[in-house]
């Protein structure tokens, strides 16, 4: 795994505590790492599937 390949944890909480919040479309994050897939929520929650 290259540099080019991990997700820069500040970026993403810059991203998810920046965009509009609507009660219609939780916004989430979700991106590949090691053969799972993460899930980064608004409400902070972080899951593993």
């Amino acid at each position: 795994m290259s540099d080019d390949d991990i997700v820069d944890p500040d970026a993403l909480a810059d991203l998810l505590e920046s965009a509009p919040a609507t009660d219609a479309a939780p916004l989430e994050v979700r991106f590949p790492y090691r053969g799972h897939t993460v899930v980064a929520r608004r409400s902070g929650d972080v899951s593993v599937e």
